[in-house]
């Protein structure tokens, strides 16, 4: 049975519409294959018999290729709240799927394949065009109560303290997937994010990455361009929310 963090055997593996096929050409190389059903091409890696391939979430960053680091997330249905109240909600943020290829000890690890399941790619700039950052855009909506998580698909936990004294409406956050964490529950296809705090008014806001949303999960491994930096690190939106 796969799910996230079970290693891939020998065989064929069907991941988020796609075919992922294992086969020992020999006792020492292994030939990974993928291929995409609706196009046809296919993705051909030869690794060493003594890997271990395992699946696991990734941010919706790097493919087509990595071009930012930044998700702006864009509710569909934007949240009013008032002066000095604090919010708390859920969404569902799409992440892809990474093949991690493992050595023996677990302490080298490198990422040979992702698979997309975030949907097409869509970049937009942040800020003014001088000023401005430049994101992925991603569409959620705003949910009352906890979703259940699947494959694709984070759970996101979030509050939103306006610290202004106007009604705020809260329609966009920017996340660093720096400082943003993955985790995933063995065995499954559930994934979480750390709980997202959000303070501020509706021309700045400013967002603290907090702790794992439960326990017993696991977090995943960044792959170099997505490290969180060592000291403690926060987003600034300083164009509004």
């Amino acid at each position: 049975m796969n799910g996230y963090g079970v290693p891939l055997g020998p065989g064929s593996h069907h991941l988020g519409g796609a075919t992922v096929s294992l086969t020992f050409k020999d006792s020492d190389v292994i030939e990974y294959v993928r291929k995409d059903p609706q196009t046809g091409l296919t993705f051909t890696k030869l690794l060493s018999s003594t890997l271990t391939l395992v699946p696991l979430p990734i941010y919706p960053v790097l493919i087509p290729r990595y071009v930012t680091r930044f998700i702006l997330v864009e509710f569909e249905n934007p949240l009013l709240v008032g002066p000095e109240e604090t919010v708390s909600f859920y969404f569902l943020l799409p992440v892809d799927l990474a093949i991690y290829a493992y050595s023996e000890d677990e302490k080298n690890y490198k990422v040979i394949d992702i698979i997309g399941l975030s949907g097409k790619p869509r970049l937009a700039l942040y800020g003014p065009l001088d000023r401005g950052i430049i994101a992925r855009v991603i569409k959620a909506s705003i949910l009352l109560s906890e979703p259940e998580p699947s494959m694709g698909r984070a759970v996101a936990k979030m509050s939103f303290r306006n610290a202004g004294r106007d009604v705020v409406s809260f329609s966009k956050v920017l996340l660093d997937s720096s400082p943003l964490k993955l985790y995933y529950e063995q065995g499954t296809w559930r994934s979480y994010t750390q709980e997202l705090l959000v303070g501020g008014t509706q021309s700045s806001a400013l967002i603290i990455y907090g702790e794992p949303p439960k326990a017993g999960l696991r977090e995943i491994n960044d792959p170099p361009e997505l490290r969180p930096p060592r000291l403690f690190s926060r987003t600034e939106m300083p164009w509004g929310v």
